[in-house]
Protein backbone atom coordinates (compact mmCIF):
# COMPACT_ATOMS: atom_id res chain seq x y z
CA UNK A 1 0.00 0.00 0.00
CA UNK A 2 1.27 3.51 -0.71
CA UNK A 3 1.36 5.58 1.66
CA UNK A 4 1.00 9.83 1.05
CA UNK A 5 3.43 12.06 2.99
CA UNK A 6 2.31 13.76 6.01
CA UNK A 7 4.25 16.14 8.49
CA UNK A 8 3.49 14.02 11.84
CA UNK A 9 2.91 10.67 11.22
CA UNK A 10 1.24 10.38 14.69
CA UNK A 11 -1.58 12.51 13.85
CA UNK A 12 -2.18 9.89 10.70
CA UNK A 13 -1.76 6.60 12.17
CA UNK A 14 -1.49 7.00 16.09
CA UNK A 15 1.82 6.54 16.05
CA UNK A 16 4.54 8.00 18.52
CA UNK A 17 4.13 11.46 18.69
CA UNK A 18 7.45 12.19 16.70
CA UNK A 19 7.93 14.27 12.95
CA UNK A 20 8.38 11.57 10.14
CA UNK A 21 8.02 11.22 6.52
CA UNK A 22 6.93 8.23 4.36
CA UNK A 23 7.50 7.54 0.77
CA UNK A 24 6.69 4.86 -1.94
CA UNK A 25 5.51 1.52 -0.80
CA UNK A 26 5.09 1.71 3.04
CA UNK A 27 2.97 -0.51 5.43
CA UNK A 28 2.15 -0.91 8.97
CA UNK A 29 2.29 -4.41 9.33
CA UNK A 30 4.92 -6.94 8.74
CA UNK A 31 3.46 -10.50 7.90
CA UNK A 32 5.45 -13.74 9.38
CA UNK A 33 5.50 -16.15 7.52
CA UNK A 34 3.84 -20.10 8.68
CA UNK A 35 5.71 -22.08 10.96
CA UNK A 36 3.94 -25.88 9.93
CA UNK A 37 4.94 -28.36 12.47
CA UNK A 38 4.89 -32.04 11.08
CA UNK A 39 3.57 -34.99 13.96
CA UNK A 40 5.18 -38.13 13.47
CA UNK A 41 2.84 -41.25 15.13
CA UNK A 42 4.64 -43.86 16.98
CA UNK A 43 5.52 -46.29 13.65
CA UNK A 44 7.77 -47.83 12.44
CA UNK A 45 7.35 -47.23 9.03
CA UNK A 46 6.72 -43.13 9.68
CA UNK A 47 9.11 -40.89 8.18
CA UNK A 48 9.47 -37.56 6.00
CA UNK A 49 11.97 -38.02 3.12
CA UNK A 50 13.49 -34.61 1.96
CA UNK A 51 15.95 -34.27 -0.61
CA UNK A 52 19.49 -32.56 -0.15
CA UNK A 53 22.12 -31.14 -2.92
CA UNK A 54 25.00 -34.36 -2.96
CA UNK A 55 28.00 -33.96 -3.48
CA UNK A 56 28.70 -30.43 -2.33
CA UNK A 57 31.62 -29.99 0.07
CA UNK A 58 30.24 -30.50 3.37
CA UNK A 59 26.38 -30.70 5.23
CA UNK A 60 23.95 -28.52 7.09
CA UNK A 61 20.76 -29.74 8.37
CA UNK A 62 19.29 -27.80 11.11
CA UNK A 63 15.48 -28.45 12.42
CA UNK A 64 13.49 -28.12 15.81
CA UNK A 65 11.96 -30.97 17.15
CA UNK A 66 9.28 -31.45 20.91
CA UNK A 67 8.61 -34.93 22.20
CA UNK A 68 7.94 -36.46 25.43
CA UNK A 69 9.33 -39.83 24.99
CA UNK A 70 13.44 -40.44 25.68
CA UNK A 71 14.42 -42.49 22.64
CA UNK A 72 13.38 -41.91 19.16
CA UNK A 73 15.53 -41.75 15.61
CA UNK A 74 15.28 -38.14 14.39
CA UNK A 75 17.83 -38.38 11.16
CA UNK A 76 19.36 -40.47 9.01
CA UNK A 77 20.81 -39.73 5.25
CA UNK A 78 23.31 -41.77 3.23
CA UNK A 79 26.12 -39.28 2.40
CA UNK A 80 28.17 -38.42 -1.17
CA UNK A 81 31.20 -40.02 -2.39
CA UNK A 82 31.41 -42.94 -0.06
CA UNK A 83 31.43 -40.50 3.43
CA UNK A 84 29.48 -42.93 5.44
CA UNK A 85 26.17 -42.97 6.76
CA UNK A 86 24.73 -40.01 9.72
CA UNK A 87 22.47 -40.98 12.38
CA UNK A 88 20.99 -38.67 14.87
CA UNK A 89 18.93 -39.85 17.44
CA UNK A 90 17.58 -39.12 20.89
CA UNK A 91 18.32 -42.07 23.18
CA UNK A 92 17.69 -41.47 27.11
CA UNK A 93 16.66 -37.86 26.43
CA UNK A 94 20.23 -36.67 25.33
CA UNK A 95 21.29 -36.14 20.86
CA UNK A 96 23.84 -38.68 19.55
CA UNK A 97 25.11 -38.11 16.19
CA UNK A 98 26.72 -41.29 14.84
CA UNK A 99 28.44 -41.35 11.54
CA UNK A 100 29.13 -44.89 10.39
CA UNK A 101 30.77 -46.28 7.09
CA UNK A 102 29.98 -49.77 6.84
CA UNK A 103 30.40 -51.59 10.46
CA UNK A 104 32.84 -48.60 11.88
CA UNK A 105 31.95 -45.64 13.92
CA UNK A 106 33.97 -42.94 12.00
CA UNK A 107 32.69 -40.05 14.64
CA UNK A 108 30.53 -39.96 17.28
CA UNK A 109 28.78 -37.22 19.63
CA UNK A 110 26.68 -36.75 22.25
CA UNK A 111 25.07 -33.33 23.84
CA UNK A 112 22.12 -32.12 25.56
CA UNK A 113 20.39 -33.39 28.14
CA UNK A 114 16.34 -33.98 29.37
CA UNK A 115 15.87 -32.98 25.46
CA UNK A 116 12.19 -35.02 26.28
CA UNK A 117 10.86 -32.26 27.93
CA UNK A 118 7.95 -31.64 25.59
CA UNK A 119 9.47 -28.42 24.51
CA UNK A 120 10.85 -27.27 21.57
CA UNK A 121 14.39 -27.62 21.41
CA UNK A 122 16.79 -26.31 17.97
CA UNK A 123 19.28 -28.70 16.74
CA UNK A 124 21.77 -28.16 14.03
CA UNK A 125 24.57 -29.86 12.29
CA UNK A 126 27.33 -28.50 10.53
CA UNK A 127 30.60 -30.75 8.82
CA UNK A 128 33.35 -29.20 6.58
CA UNK A 129 35.71 -31.60 5.30
CA UNK A 130 36.31 -33.94 8.24
CA UNK A 131 34.91 -31.96 11.10
CA UNK A 132 31.33 -32.38 12.10
CA UNK A 133 29.27 -29.80 15.00
CA UNK A 134 26.67 -30.68 16.84
CA UNK A 135 24.75 -27.67 18.19
CA UNK A 136 21.32 -28.08 20.39
CA UNK A 137 19.21 -24.48 21.46
CA UNK A 138 22.03 -22.32 20.01
CA UNK A 139 24.35 -23.41 22.59
CA UNK A 140 27.20 -22.10 20.03
CA UNK A 141 29.73 -20.79 22.99
CA UNK A 142 30.64 -24.39 23.26
CA UNK A 143 28.77 -26.83 20.64
CA UNK A 144 29.94 -30.82 20.38
CA UNK A 145 32.56 -31.80 17.71
CA UNK A 146 34.35 -34.31 16.37
CA UNK A 147 36.31 -35.62 13.24
CA UNK A 148 35.92 -38.06 10.88
CA UNK A 149 38.88 -39.89 8.86
CA UNK A 150 37.00 -39.29 5.81
CA UNK A 151 35.72 -36.07 4.06
CA UNK A 152 31.72 -35.42 4.59
CA UNK A 153 29.46 -34.77 1.77
CA UNK A 154 25.87 -33.76 1.66
CA UNK A 155 23.49 -36.69 1.21
CA UNK A 156 20.87 -37.20 -1.85
CA UNK A 157 17.50 -38.22 0.56
CA UNK A 158 17.59 -37.14 4.26
CA UNK A 159 14.87 -39.23 6.40
CA UNK A 160 13.40 -37.38 9.23
CA UNK A 161 11.61 -39.30 12.23
CA UNK A 162 12.13 -43.29 10.89
CA UNK A 163 13.36 -45.04 8.23
CA UNK A 164 11.86 -47.14 5.18
CA UNK A 165 12.17 -50.75 5.72
CA UNK A 166 12.85 -51.73 2.28
CA UNK A 167 16.39 -50.24 2.11
CA UNK A 168 19.64 -52.11 3.39
CA UNK A 169 21.85 -51.08 6.47
CA UNK A 170 23.62 -48.79 4.15
CA UNK A 171 21.23 -47.09 2.95
CA UNK A 172 19.41 -46.03 6.56
CA UNK A 173 19.57 -47.52 9.58
CA UNK A 174 17.04 -47.51 12.25
CA UNK A 175 18.67 -48.99 15.44
CA UNK A 176 16.22 -47.58 17.36
CA UNK A 177 12.65 -46.84 17.12
CA UNK A 178 11.03 -44.34 15.32
CA UNK A 179 10.73 -41.12 16.45
CA UNK A 180 7.36 -39.63 17.82
CA UNK A 181 6.62 -35.94 18.02
CA UNK A 182 7.12 -33.06 15.93
CA UNK A 183 9.24 -30.95 14.15
CA UNK A 184 9.34 -28.00 12.10
CA UNK A 185 11.74 -25.29 11.02
CA UNK A 186 13.28 -27.63 8.66
CA UNK A 187 16.59 -26.41 6.57
CA UNK A 188 18.81 -28.45 4.68
CA UNK A 189 21.98 -26.81 2.92
CA UNK A 190 21.00 -23.75 4.28
CA UNK A 191 17.80 -24.04 2.13
CA UNK A 192 14.09 -24.14 4.00
CA UNK A 193 12.26 -26.89 3.26
CA UNK A 194 8.31 -26.09 2.76
CA UNK A 195 6.33 -28.32 4.64
CA UNK A 196 2.67 -27.32 2.68
CA UNK A 197 4.86 -27.79 -0.64
CA UNK A 198 5.46 -31.62 0.73
CA UNK A 199 1.65 -31.97 1.52
CA UNK A 200 1.32 -30.63 -2.09
CA UNK A 201 3.57 -33.18 -3.04
CA UNK A 202 5.36 -30.87 -4.75
CA UNK A 203 8.53 -31.67 -2.73
CA UNK A 204 9.39 -34.25 -0.57
CA UNK A 205 8.00 -37.26 0.54
CA UNK A 206 5.61 -38.42 3.36
CA UNK A 207 5.11 -41.74 4.37
CA UNK A 208 2.00 -42.97 6.81
CA UNK A 209 1.20 -41.73 9.99
CA UNK A 210 3.07 -38.47 9.66
CA UNK A 211 -0.02 -35.40 10.08
CA UNK A 212 1.08 -32.28 8.51
CA UNK A 213 -0.80 -29.42 10.77
CA UNK A 214 -1.38 -26.04 11.00
CA UNK A 215 -0.70 -25.46 14.24
CA UNK A 216 1.49 -27.25 17.01
CA UNK A 217 -0.12 -29.76 19.14
CA UNK A 218 -0.52 -28.70 22.76
CA UNK A 219 -0.15 -30.88 25.99
CA UNK A 220 0.98 -34.51 26.25
CA UNK A 221 1.06 -37.14 23.47
CA UNK A 222 -2.60 -37.73 23.83
CA UNK A 223 -3.76 -34.85 21.10
CA UNK A 224 -0.88 -36.22 18.86
CA UNK A 225 -2.64 -39.04 18.67
CA UNK A 226 -5.95 -38.21 18.40
CA UNK A 227 -7.60 -40.16 15.49
CA UNK A 228 -7.30 -37.55 12.61
CA UNK A 229 -8.43 -37.81 8.96
CA UNK A 230 -5.63 -35.41 7.83
CA UNK A 231 -3.27 -38.58 8.06
CA UNK A 232 -0.85 -38.23 4.48
CA UNK A 233 -0.48 -41.47 3.42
Amino acid sequence: MSLPVWPNCASHYHGPATDCTLWGNVTFSCSEPQIVPITFVNSSSSYLLLPGTPQIDGLSVSFQFRTWNKDGLLLSTEMSEGSGTLLLSLEAGILRLVIQKMTEHVAEIFTGSNLNDGLWHSVSINARRNRITLTVDNEAASPAQDTTRVQIYSGNSYYFGGCPDNLTDSQCLNPIKAFQGCMRLIFIDNQPKDLISVQQGIVGTIYTNVLLTGTEPEGDLGPWLADEEAYIN
